[in-house]
């Protein structure tokens, strides 16, 4: 083929090379974006955390504003309506919390009220 051309056998091997390695290089960004690697994948696994303090005296609005400030809920009122829907509004139990972002609405309740 290119030796039957007359391509003295430097060049062709210079040709080889960088043809490989072209093809590799698009294998390797293909294959990047299709299938994340180890490391990325862990750090998706790993649940965001957040840290919430509550104070005796806090109100659950007040404890609606802080959620939302940390992320961990999305719409205050979404809160109040179903803290006060479960009978709750009043038994949020004051401590330090490590929540993780993203949890449901009602398991996120569930960790942050007095159980009786």
């Amino acid at each position: 083929m290119l030796r039957d051309k007359g391509i003295p056998p430097l060049r062709l091997l210079i040709f080889l090379t960088t043809k490989h390695i072209f093809r590799a290089i698009v294998a390797i960004i293909a294959l990047s974006a299709c299938c994340p690697s180890p490391a990325t994948a862990t750090q998706t696994a790993a649940a965001i955390k957040r840290n919430l303090v509550i104070v005796r005296g806090d109100t659950a609005s007040g404890v609606a504003k802080k959620l939302l400030s940390l992320d961990l809920i999305e719409d205050t009122v979404a809160f109040l309506d179903r803290l006060s829907d479960l009978g709750l509004t009043g038994e949020l139990l004051d401590g330090k919390y490590e929540l993780e972002v993203g949890l449901d609405l009602d398991v996120l309740i569930d960790k942050i009220v007095v159980h009786k």
